[in-house]
């Protein structure tokens, strides 16, 4: 490659945290929320990327994702949460391998029908240790694939539960 494009790169929420992923764009509130795994919070911005407010959950958390009812589901170390907007109430809903204590939930998203699919991984990344499972409305839930090598591999699995609107939420 002999040559570069120019970018211009804007920092949106300067919060320094320690593993942010899970990025979910809320059309309903105009917010975006994301998470910091290791620290196990919850953070909601508006479209200027000013805080809006955030959350500790307690323990690792991977994604959060609204609920078309209001509040949350949330990809937690224990399985499926449910929480409101500023965490209150909050509850495991799914215990999404709780007889694998060595793995834990990772990202989540739905797709188009409001379903969740939520993958897990291993603590120390031990590789075929992941698998996918759907999560229904009634938070019963199904291995969908087992024996995962890592999630890096799949970069499109959870992007394709978005509709070409970019509605997306949890039933």
């Amino acid at each position: 490659m002999t040559g570069s494009a120019s970018a211009s790169v804007e920092v949106f929420a300067d919060l320094h945290a320690d593993v942010g992923e899970a990025p979910h764009w809320d059309e309903k509130s105009k917010t975006l929320l994301f998470v910091d795994l290791t620290a196990g919070a919850v953070f909601r911005y508006d479209e200027l990327g000013v805080k809006v407010g955030s959350f500790s959950v307690g323990q690792e958390v991977g994604a959060a994702v609204p609920r078309q009812g209001g509040g949350l589901v949330l990809a937690v170390r224990d399985g499926i949460a449910v929480a409101s907007d500023t965490g209150d109430g909050f509850k495991l809903a799914a215990p999404v391998e709780r007889d694998t204590p060595g793995n834990r939930m990772n990202d989540a998203k739905c797709d188009p029908a409001g379903r969740l699919l939520a993958g897990t991984t291993a603590f120390d990344f031990t590789r075929y240790s992941a698998a996918l499972y759907r999560v229904k409305s009634d938070w019963s839930f199904e291995q969908m694939v087992r024996d995962v090598l890592r999630w890096r591999s799949c970069p499109l699995l959870f992007t394709r539960g978005v509709s070409s609107e970019g509605r997306c939420s949890f039933r």
